[in-house]
């Protein structure tokens, strides 16, 4: 789909567009600093392109590659869009590893009660 440079996009239009619920799009605008739509005096938000073409690659790098947000924030930080097989297997490998601290406490908190 080849989007209008100069046309600004309503929430609505966005989740259409990328095949995102609205609710998880202002989700993703807490959790991902480079997400942010202008604002009118009603308060509804607006998306450029630039917005847009964002979105449905932190829809990719999260829904398709399989990163955390943790993981797209660092992406997104560094300019990249684009991540390859050994960083997806460090990302992997570190949320195992604070599952495993999680499971762990949760362990001997039982096992002190």
């Amino acid at each position: 789909m080849i989007l209008s440079q100069e046309k600004r996009y309503r929430i609505s239009e966005v989740s259409k567009i990328t095949d995102v619920p609205q609710y998880v799009l202002r989700q993703w605008e807490e959790r991902f600093e480079h997400i942010k739509p202008k604002r009118d005096r009603a308060g509804r938000r607006y998306y450029t392109a630039k917005d847009v073409e964002l979105i449905l690659e932190i829809r990719r790098l999260l829904w398709q590659e399989g990163l955390t947000s943790e993981g797209v924030r660092k992406l997104l930080k560094t300019g990249r869009r684009r991540v390859d097989q050994l960083e997806i297997r460090t990302e992997i490998v570190n949320l195992i590893d604070e599952i495993e601290r999680d499971v762990r406490r949760l362990i001997d908190l039982a096992d002190s009660h």
